[in-house]
């Protein structure tokens, strides 16, 4: 089911140019209002694209510093992290597979 959210979009923009490699790890993004001006949204929703690629690893985030591009060291650790999680109440690590 496709997501109508503006937000998803922009997010999905922002994957695309990463995987696209139009945004190269460490590559700094514009500041949020640049993006807000450019999608013609609010600097709130870019903040909400932005904070679920953080959270996802595709970028990280630095209080002061700006966005930048997430190398790709940096998101198999962050996957890695979610693959190898010990799950609640059992006793053994579970793998995940996910498609790339």
């Amino acid at each position: 089911m496709k997501s109508n959210l503006k937000y998803e979009k922009i997010k999905q923009d922002f994957y695309q140019q990463i995987q696209n490699r139009e945004l190269l790890p460490n590559e700094k993004l514009a500041s949020e209002a640049e993006y807000a001006e450019h999608y013609n949204v609010s600097t709130i929703t870019i903040r909400k694209a932005l904070s679920d690629l953080a959270s996802e690893g595709y970028i990280r985030r630095i209080k002061g510093k700006g966005s930048f591009v997430e190398s790709p060291s940096g998101f198999l650790t962050l996957v890695n992290r979610i693959l190898w999680q010990k799950p609640h109440n059992c006793g053994f690590f579970y793998v995940k597979f996910i498609k790339f």
